[in-house]
């Protein structure tokens, strides 16, 4: 197992845009590569989903993942120890309780819900990723009166995340982010 996590992530079969990623986050070996979290992948600005797939791919083929730690081989037994997947679990189980608790104060009226709610499938934490219900409760946010609700709607629209890029919808809610907070400019 130490040997293959010593190894280059050059011959491994990536894609051009991939292996350029890599090379410029200064990923050499394997063990370096299976370090990473899906999350700090994500956050190189040219690896998307797709790419970030064909890495679990070429990953998984050999009985790798990422979010391993480096000594992840216990010395003789050959096998990889994935440290996180237990606490996965309990933030996974405790996220689903928090959601559903947020969706009820949502339901009731509390704009911070859905902000929080907002930020929750916007970064996919303890659930799939979904831009479209983030963009719902940023809006439902903004229409409440809460200017986070306007801010996250200004990024949503600035970066592109589940809606159509658009500046101008951007500088319109960074305008109302502005004028509810009493910012002038």
């Amino acid at each position: 197992m130490q040997k293959m996590l010593a190894a280059t992530v050059d011959g491994l079969g990536f894609s051009t845009r991939v292996q350029n990623v890599l090379d410029g986050m200064r990923v050499v070996t394997i063990g370096d590569l299976v370090a990473l979290s899906d999350r700090e992948l994500l956050r190189s600005p040219n690896l998307g989903r797709k790419s970030l797939s064909e890495i679990h791919q070429v990953l998984g083929a050999r009985g790798l993942c990422l979010g391993m730690r480096r000594e992840a081989a216990e010395p003789g037994t050959g096998e990889a120890v994935i440290p996180g997947e237990e606490l996965d679990r309990l933030i996974a189980r405790s996220v689903a309780r928090r959601i559903r608790f947020l969706e009820r104060a949502s339901r009731d009226g509390c704009s911070s819900a859905d902000v929080h709610l907002g930020r929750i499938y916007l970064e996919g934490v303890g659930v799939r990723t979904s831009f479209r219900k983030a963009r719902v409760y940023f809006a439902r946010a903004a229409r409440r009166g809460n200017r986070l609700g306007y801010w996250n709607l200004a990024v949503l629209y600035q970066t592109g995340y589940g809606v159509r890029r658009s500046p101008a919808k951007a500088a319109r809610w960074l305008g109302a982010y502005r004028r509810r907070t009493g910012e002038v400019k």
